[in-house]
Parts: C-alpha cells; structure tokens; sequence
C-alpha cells in the first residue's frame, strides 16, 4: 500500500520509524528527488535506524531522534526487557506534584 501510494519525489514521514524498515522502502520509492523523515524515540532502535541508513547510502533520509505526537509533551521513555524495540511506553513527566497526594 505504501509503496502504491508514493511516487518518484515525495515526502515521507515516518513516524515511530523503527529499525527502518518503512523508512527504507519509502526512500527507495520516493528516490534521491525525495525526501524522508524518519522520527524515533527510542535510543536502541534509533541506532540500528542509522546503520541501516547509512549502509543504504541514503543522504535524502533525516533521521529525527524524537517521537510524533498531537500535542507538545515531554515523555520518559520506558523501554522493554525483552529487546523487543517496538514496545515502548512514553510515561509523562511532571513538572510539579498532584495537589491531592499526599
């Protein structure tokens, strides 16, 4: 469906890009003319996003060390155990203490 839906000089963007394998493809189908932002929060996968980035030499690709959202927030990711790097959990963060815990 995706490969379908994009042609030859597109943007792509690839939200929760994981290892790449999304943001490959659609970089192989919008072409040098194209671009592809690929936005992951997670340190373990955002490595992995690079390597298979940088081993495809594909310069038209930015990589975005952050996560997509429809509102503006800071999250503290909670990653998994099992090595699993698409099951992540962003936990807000608070910036000041609930008035009624005591």
């Amino acid at each position: 469906l995706l490969w379908k839906a994009l042609q030859t000089g597109d943007t792509l963007i690839a939200g929760g890009a994981n290892i790449g394998a999304m943001t490959l493809m659609g970089a192989w189908r919008v072409g040098p003319a194209g671009r592809v932002h690929a936005f992951e929060p997670s340190p373990r996968a955002l490595d992995r996003l690079r390597c298979n980035v940088a081993a495809n030499h594909l310069g038209h690709v930015s990589i975005h060390a952050a996560g997509l959202s429809d509102a503006e927030a800071t999250l503290e990711l909670s990653l998994p155990l099992d090595g699993n790097l698409g099951d992540i959990v962003g936990i807000p963060i608070r910036s000041q203490p609930d008035d009624d815990v005591d």
